[in-house]
């Protein structure tokens, strides 16, 4: 065999290994490009259940919290969802649903209880200015 027989051999030898090995390494390792940001084996922390006191300045992000996490979570049943709603409740907030019986058919009640009660623009800027008042009147 002469000296290029001899070279060519050799490199096409080299790339038939590495051809076979890039085969091997895909069956081994199937990447999925379709979603290229997705971590499928990542354990995210749990979210922690959203709490609310009645504060007007709280009441956005609790509801869309709440919403997104309880309210529209439809493998939850409704029994379950109005004992998450008590449990994220404190203050003037849980005295809204206070008389409420522990019932599935009452959750929708609280639910829109609470959504009335704290969606009020009117009673967000009266306590906005109250508060502002009382923040001016104490440095005085």
């Amino acid at each position: 065999m002469d000296h290029n027989n001899t070279d060519l051999y050799y490199k096409l030898t080299s790339q038939t290994q590495a051809y076979i090995g890039e085969q091997n390494f895909s069956k081994q390792v199937k990447i999925d490009n379709s979603e290229p940001c997705a971590l499928k084996s990542i354990q995210l922390p749990p979210i922690k259940l959203p709490t609310f006191s009645g504060s007007y300045d709280e009441w956005l992000s609790f509801h869309d919290l709440f919403n997104c996490m309880i309210h529209q979570n439809k493998q939850l049943n409704e029994i379950q969802k109005f004992h998450y709603l008590q449990m994220s409740l404190t203050g003037d907030a849980a005295n809204v649903i206070l008389s409420l019986q522990t019932s599935s058919d009452n959750y929708n009640i609280a639910w829109n209880l609470i959504k009335r009660r704290f969606e009020n623009q009117k009673n967000y800027y009266i306590q906005s200015y109250s508060r502002a008042f009382q923040h001016q009147k104490d440095h005085q």
